[in-house]
């Protein structure tokens, strides 16, 4: 506010009961403390209608955030109890399994059922028309007839 002193204020003083005369000056500063008290009370109901919107958008934002952490408890709920109760159950009874060498040696003496692609892929070889003629083993190789391209040698 203003930062007045009491020098200050006993010179405003001096001036205005100069100015105004001994005869008004009383009615004077009640009329100025009345307009005074005025602008405090206008003051207070602005601050308190700020402080009020302050409080509900801080409400209103409290309450989104609320509602957040709600639905993140809700999508994060892990029941510790059942997962212990679980888990104690699982080590009380252990699943039955055989011995992983028997199951080996079950998978080695299965055979392996051929994939259902490759048994429409696999068509058996057409038949030719004519038979092909028989090879002599003992019959000599002709050699390959040089051309232009490979050198004699």
């Amino acid at each position: 506010m203003l930062d007045l002193g009491w020098q200050e204020l006993l010179v405003i003083g001096a001036l205005a009961l100069i100015v105004v005369g001994p005869k008004d000056l009383p009615s004077l500063l009640r009329t100025l403390g009345q307009y005074a008290g005025k602008v405090r009370g206008m003051a207070r109901d602005f601050q308190r209608t700020m402080d009020d919107a302050a409080r509900e958008s801080d409400l209103a934002n409290l309450k989104e955030i609320k509602d957040l952490g709600n639905d993140i408890r809700k999508a994060t709920k892990f029941d510790f109890e059942e997962q212990g109760r679980k888990a104690a159950e699982s080590l009380a009874n252990p699943p039955k399994t055989a011995n992983p060498i028997d199951e080996f040696e079950k998978l080695k003496t299965t055979p392996e059922p051929a994939a259902p692609a490759a048994q429409e892929m696999a068509s058996p070889a057409p038949e030719p028309a004519t038979e092909a003629p028989k090879l002599d083993p003992q019959a000599p190789v002709p050699e390959p007839e040089p051309t232009a391209e490979t050198p004699k040698t």
